[in-house]
């Protein structure tokens, strides 16, 4: 049924705006009055085009005309390789077709209504490239959709994130102002202009507000109005953002890892080549994925009692070959699952966890290490100044949401620890590496941060220094990857990172 959606919405805005454009020229005396009708009852992929171009095929020729519909296809998918392969399927149709001297693909033995059935069923599956990752995701959902297999949280994810209001609205405002155009002779010269101007307004709020503007960066203003409607009435996101129930904002990368029945490669390759070259130094990787927003918040996206994080597809796998390969595993989630009902791990409207969770993930890590490399730990404590600081911000996900406007969203507040004296070391054995997780409430620049520029000393990699007793090395990922010889001069490398991106 998601796919019936998507595919009805591809339809609609393809043989809609050829409607309207062909209203537009007939009230302007350019083009033929005919009507495109029956729109799928063509054998030939060629004829199926054909209806849905035809003002631009009488001026310019089939394959123009696919050529600017596709185009703006691309443009509503974000030149995703998905929509890319979508276009290019239906540019490669019509050209093998041309080839046989316009007949069908499909051998002339074969009744009429069947060839016809053929393309309507191509046309349909296809569909789903346009909201895949391309050829190998597109096929695992198929296999997933015609197979036996039992409904589960990946299905039943990706119906909720496809079963949108909002493009439904969009297709209405397109099929109501191409109604009213088309109608301008009907109305007579007194209602001509209200027509006009009531075709016209809906006409221009469904190109205001449909996908192939709202993602271009020229137009700030109409995609900050346009993410404005869609999120205070529709409580729709956008292209990075998923809005889930009660104000609940979701990173878009999270969601699309999360609902694909594949194992794309994330970061496991590189850990197991980082583990090899440890091994040979008898050191130590020690892998830390933290389960993201939507592992530990799925109520919001899709409603439902978990009994354990949803995490993405494949991850225990990847995690089995990890520990395999020589390397160790600290995986958090079942702790945070448990402390979640006390209070939330993640902001609503920010994509990083809350200083809490990194408390606690930071002495699960401690812990760990004391057990297993107690010589990496001191028992003295050093001497350190903690400052507790107040910070208040809108959230990351929530500002690009609102393309910078902060006033829309009510700040959300986090108390941080601020640890000063246990600044990072280059001779430390212990290297620490991550991204955002590991660099938020420390980098200025980022969520709850400041405005004077000056690090915070209140991120993760200050936690653990404080509970280990000892200044760590601290890294970023691109640092860890490729600087070798720091690496090969430590004892235990620690990569803290989101599961998702495993």
């Amino acid at each position: 049924m998601a796919l019936l959606a998507v595919t009805s919405q591809c339809v609609l805005l393809v043989s809609g705006t050829a409607d309207i454009l062909r209203a537009l020229g007939l009230w302007l005396g350019g083009m033929p009055p005919e009507i495109t009708r029956a729109p799928f009852a063509s054998d030939t992929f060629s004829g199926l085009w054909q209806r849905f171009c035809h003002p631009l095929r009488k001026r310019f020729g089939i394959f123009a005309g696919m050529a600017l519909f596709l185009a703006t296809m691309l443009l509503a998918n974000g030149m995703r390789a998905g929509a890319m392969s979508w276009v290019a399927l239906h540019l490669t149709l019509p050209a093998l077709e041309r080839l046989r001297g316009g007949r069908s693909l499909v051998p002339s033995f074969v009744p009429l209504p069947l060839r016809a059935v053929f393309v309507i069923l191509v046309f349909f599956l296809s569909s789903l490239l346009l909201i895949s990752g391309g050829m190998v995701d597109a096929w695992n959902q198929w296999q997933l959709m015609f197979g036996l297999g039992v409904t589960n949280s990946f299905t039943l994810l990706l119906d909720a994130r496809l079963s949108t209001d909002w493009p439904l609205c969009i297709l209405w405002l397109s099929v109501f102002s191409a109604l009213m155009l088309t109608g301008l002779r009907r109305f007579g010269s007194r209602h001509r202009w209200t027509a006009l101007a009531g075709g016209g307004a809906l006409g221009l709020a469904a190109l205001i507000a449909g996908p192939p503007l709202n993602d271009w960066p020229a137009l700030s203003a109409q995609q900050a109005l346009v993410s404005r409607v869609k999120y205070e009435i529709f409580s729709e996101g956008g292209s990075r953002v998923v809005a889930g129930a009660e104000g609940w904002l979701y990173d878009a990368a999270e969601l699309d890892r999360s609902t694909r029945s594949d194992t794309p490669e994330g970061f496991a390759a590189a850990m197991l080549a980082l583990q090899e070259r440890l091994a040979k130094k008898s050191a130590t990787l020690l892998v830390v994925p933290v389960p993201g927003k939507l592992a530990l918040h799925p109520e919001p996206v899709l409603p439902a009692k978990y009994a354990a994080p949803l995490q993405p597809h494949g991850l225990r796998a990847i995690l089995e070959r990890l520990r395999a390969a020589g390397a160790q595993v600290i995986d958090p989630a079942q702790t945070l699952w448990d402390t979640r009902r006390r209070r939330d791990s993640y902001f609503r409207r920010d994509s990083h966890w809350t200083p809490e969770t990194m408390k606690e993930t930071a002495l699960i890590v401690a812990k760990h290490i004391r057990r297993h490399w107690p010589r990496l730990a001191n028992d003295e404590t050093p001497l350190i100044n903690a400052t507790i600081i107040e910070r208040e911000h809108a959230g990351d996900l929530a500002l690009r949401l609102a393309h910078g406007n902060a006033e829309w969203f009510e700040p959300e507040h986090a108390t941080l620890l601020a640890i000063k004296g246990l600044d990072s070391s280059r001779d430390s054995p212990v290297l620490l590496a991550g991204g955002d997780l590991l660099r938020v409430y420390d980098d200025p620049a980022l969520s709850f941060g400041n405005s004077d520029g000056i690090p915070q000393s209140a991120g993760f990699a200050q936690q653990l220094s404080a509970l280990l007793a000892r200044p760590l090395d601290v890294a970023d990922e691109a640092e860890l990857l490729a600087d070798t010889t720091r690496v090969s001069e430590k004892q235990l490398v620690i990569w803290l990172l989101h599961a998702w991106r495993l």
